[in-house]
């Protein structure tokens, strides 16, 4: 299962879409607010329903992506849930990126969102082919 948090629901439907016609296997979830997606993790009670991906937006208004992993990884500890293979979009990767992520200890990756939200899909479906 993959879930995806980016505040920009037309930017969401159009990546979701994008996802479901590429990999139809693959189970998707969207969120346009990161709390909702920490509700969603803290209502799991079958470990088997944990995501093993997400993917979220880093520039988000209240909480940015890292602040979102860092609670998320707060969360799954304290719920012993496995925490899932997280990956960080952005528009433009930020020079301290590498400080600001080294504490997020399932950080696969940081990737610049493409234009063309086709793209974004397969980039998020290479990354669930190694962690689902």
């Amino acid at each position: 299962m993959l879930w995806i948090v980016d505040d920009d629901p037309d930017e969401t439907f159009l990546v979701a879409r994008a996802l479901r016609r590429t990999a139809p296997h693959i189970s998707l979830r969207t969120f346009t607010d990161p709390q909702e997606a920490l509700t969603a993790v803290s209502r799991i009670s079958n470990p088997a329903d944990m995501p093993k991906l997400i993917a979220s937006d880093l520039n988000m208004p209240g909480w940015d992506g890292i602040e979102f992993f860092q609670q998320l990884e707060d969360l799954c500890l304290v719920r012993a849930l496995a925490l899932p293979g997280l990956v960080l979009i952005t528009g433009a990767i930020p020079n301290d990126i590498t400080l600001r992520t080294q504490s997020l200890h399932r950080l696969l990756g940081v990737e610049t969102k493409p234009n063309i939200p086709q793209d974004l899909a397969q980039v998020l479906v290479r990354y669930a082919t190694f962690s689902i």
